[in-house]
């Protein structure tokens, strides 16, 4: 079981409503993110919920040539979100690792790698439903935030993530 959740924020955002937000990725009994109520979304604050969506898509993208992908926490000095692949499984599990200067929010190779204990690490899921449910999510993200934002002159944020979202979709078609 896979799943992603999201809630758009009501209260900030920069240029493009619906930036940002909060997430939830479910996967089998584990999760990683929260979704707060609106009353204490000041308290708590937001997360950037557009990009967690776009690096989404690009490691369901990568995982189609690629066995290993790991996304940053980029709220954390030192955690990630590994994706491995073995054939249609796919192993999703929260690490702490180095963070160098200057490396990016994917990687495809973590060093010094530590497993949290309570992280899933024999739990999979299958890719196809990982990349079922991106695709699914994204398309109502973009459906959300274009309907909110008809009347904004910055669509590229937009664009972008359907550009890549459409990308996914044709590595569908072929790969599968």
């Amino acid at each position: 079981m896979f799943e992603i959740k999201y809630r758009l924020s009501a209260k900030e955002y920069e240029t493009l409503y619906g930036d940002k937000g909060y997430y939830q990725m479910c996967y089998n009994d584990n999760s990683y993110g929260e979704i707060y109520a609106e009353e204490i979304e000041e308290v708590m604050g937001t997360t950037y919920l557009y990009d967690w969506l776009k690096d989404m898509v690009q490691i369901a993208i990568e995982l189609h040539s690629k066995k290993y992908v790991a996304l940053s926490n980029i709220e954390s000095h030192n955690q990630w979100i590994e994706f491995e692949k073995d054939n249609n499984n796919l192993y999703i599990r929260i690490v702490t690792a180095d963070k160098p200067n200057g490396v990016g929010f994917i990687v495809y190779k973590l060093s010094n790698r530590k497993y949290e204990e309570s992280n899933g690490s024999n739990s999979h899921v299958s890719f196809a439903e990982f990349k079922k449910e991106i695709i699914t999510k994204c398309n109502s993200y973009i459906l959300d935030i274009s309907e909110i934002n008809h009347k904004s002159n910055n669509k590229q944020k937009i664009c972008i993530l359907s550009e890549m979202l459409s990308r996914l979709k044709k590595l569908e078609i072929y790969n599968d």
